[in-house]
Parts: structure tokens; sequence; C-alpha cells
């Protein structure tokens, strides 16, 4: 079954993601990782990288081995990626306890 994400708030996600994770994955590693991410909050169940490749239509379109590979031999750093969405999240707790909307 395939649900379709409202465009604006796959704009807002997306958005989102670019501005905390872009600089730490390469841009086809970025491209990949929103696929991966959209599929995971449309899915409903198990979250396997096959299944988000099914709920975002993608799976008729690629192979799902580009997917598994980002995982495998992606060219990003865990850590990196980890301290981005940290410090992402500091910035949006300061910002919320200080009265102004994130």
């Amino acid at each position: 079954m395939y649900w379709a994400m409202p465009t604006s708030a796959f704009r807002s996600l997306r958005t989102l993601w670019e501005e905390t994770f872009r600089l730490g994955l390469t841009r086809p590693g970025f491209d990949n990782m929103v696929v991966l991410l959209s599929g995971w909050i449309l899915t409903q169940g198990a979250h396997a990288v096959t299944e988000a490749l099914v709920m975002t239509g993608v799976a008729i379109r690629r192979h799902h081995e580009a997917f598994h590979r980002f995982f495998s031999r992606g060219t990003w750093s865990p850590d990196l990626l980890g301290r981005m969405l940290f410090r992402r999240g500091s910035r949006a707790s300061l910002t919320v306890r200080n009265g102004c909307p994130a």
C-alpha cells in the first residue's frame, strides 16, 4: 500500500534535514537518505529499507541495492551526523527555552 506524503510536510522535512545533515553527506548520499527517511515516516510495520522504498514509490524505479549500500559503503560518518543532529536539537531547545518558537 502506498500513502502520499503531503507536499508541504515533505518540503518542511526536507528543509530541516538539509539544514541538519547536508554538510555531512555527499549529494547522492543525502538524496538516498531523504528517500529512506521519508519512507520510514510513511511506513507502518517493519521499517526495512525495502519497505521504505515501496512506500515512497522508488522501488519501481530504482534497485534497492543502492540504498543498502548507503549503510554498508556510504561515505558518511555516523558520529558526524550524530553531532550535527545533537547541535540542531540543542539550538532548538535553547530557542524554545528562551520563549521563541523553534
